[in-house]
């Protein structure tokens, strides 16, 4: 299922088969306010100029993210307490139990039942790895 903004010149969010979510708050005039509880599988969100002061942001479990014109992806295993929150280009901030990350072009962070684990580089094969397991798009376009 693809969400898309018309407040910007590209974007959409990619939510993968037995993937639960729910919406919890949606404004989408500028700036674009948005809030998706994951519940569990995984989404892929790109973002070109979602304009000043937008802010689009995934709860999984204990977990946010927030997405800041972006290629990311968000895969929550809600049974094994896992979040791995990966960063094809842009920024995303990831945030669990007081502590905060940002990760920066091709790196990803999983978190554990609560606790974040450190930032590491993402290669090309494990982002490709990553799409495939979460079951969102790899040709966006």
């Amino acid at each position: 299922m693809f969400v898309e903004s018309t407040n910007s010149r590209f974007s959409f969010v990619d939510i993968a088969s037995s993937t639960k979510v729910c919406i919890s708050h949606f404004r989408p005039f500028q700036p674009l306010r948005a809030v998706m509880d994951l519940v569990r599988g995984g989404l892929r969100s790109i973002s070109q100029g979602w304009g000043a002061g937008s802010v689009f942001n995934v709860k999984a479990g204990t977990t946010i993210t927030g997405f800041r014109g972006t290629d990311g992806v968000v895969f929550f295993q809600r049974n094994a307490g896992a979040v791995v929150a990966a960063l094809h280009e842009g920024r995303m901030t990831v945030a669990t139990g007081g502590k905060r990350e940002t990760l920066g072009p091709n790196q990803f962070v999983a978190v554990r039942n609560g606790s974040m684990e450190q930032v590491q580089q993402l290669s090309g094969t494990q982002w490709r790895k990553l799409i495939e397991k979460t079951n969102v798009s790899n040709n966006p376009s």
